[in-house]
C-alpha cells in the first residue's frame, strides 16, 4: 500500500488541517483539497477531536479527499489502529516521535506516514531528510499561527515532502517558491 496512494505525478497538493465540526467537512467537501487533517486525541489543541468524533466526521467526508490523522506523542497503537481500520489514510506525527517510533509504526501498518519537523536551522532540514517516514513535513513549529520559517533553508529535496505554515496569496508572488511540495 505504501506509496501507491499518492502517486499522481508531480504536482502541488493541498491539505486543510484542524477539522472539528460537520460544517468543516462540508467546506472541505466543496473545496476538494487532496487531504484533510484531524488532530486526534491531543487535548492541548483547540482543534482536538476524539476518536469517536473523528469517525463521525470521516463518515461525511468526500471519498476523493484523503483523511490524515495528526498525532502528537500518541501511543503508537492509536495511529496504527486508525490506519489499519481505514479511518485515516495517512498518519502525521507532529510531536517528538523518533525514528524508533516510526519503525515500530511501519511494522504495525503498511499505510503512509508523515513526520513533521520544526525548521529553525540547516541541521533541522538535514534531520528531516534522513527520516524513515514516507513523507516529511517542514513547518515553523508553532502550529496554526500562520507564521513561516526561513524557506531559504530548504535545499532541493529529492524525496516526497510537504510545506506547512504561513500560506497566503501574497506568498505565491515570491520568486523563490518554485519547488513542488509532496513530490
Amino acid at each position: 500500500m505504501r506509496e501507491q496512494q499518492l502517486k499522481h505525478g508531480r504536482r502541488t497538493r493541498i491539505k486543510i488541517c484542524g477539522l472539528t465540526r460537520p460544517e468543516d467537512i462540508q467546506a472541505v467537501n466543496q473545496a476538494k483539497p487532496d487531504f484533510c487533517g484531524f488532530i486526534v486525541e491531543f487535548q492541548k489543541s483547540r482543534r482536538n477531536v476524539t476518536v469517536e468524533q473523528l469517525k463521525a466526521l470521516r463518515e461525511k467526508l468526500d471519498e476523493s479527499i484523503l483523511p490524515v490523522g495528526v498525532f502528537v506523542n500518541a501511543p503508537v497503537e492509536l495511529p496504527a489502529q486508525l490506519l489499519n481500520e481505514g479511518t485515516i489514510a495517512l498518519a502525521q506525527l507532529h510531536g517528538q516521535e523518533d525514528e524508533n517510533y516510526i519503525r515500530q509504526l511501519k511494522i504495525m501498518t503498511d499505510q503512509l506516514l508523515i513526520k513533521a519537523f520544526s525548521i529553525k536551522t540547516e541541521a533541522d532540514i538535514k534531520k528531516a531528510i534522513r527520516s524513515e517516514a514516507d513523507y516529511i513535513l517542514l513547518d515553523q513549529g508553532a502550529g496554526g499561527t500562520g507564521e513561516t520559517f526561513d524557506w531559504d533553508l530548504v535545499p532541493a529535496i529529492k524525496r516526497p515532502w510537504f510545506l506547512a505554515g504561513g500560506w497566503a496569496v501574497t506568498i505565491w508572488k515570491q520568486p523563490y517558491i518554485c519547488f513542488i511540495p509532496g513530490q
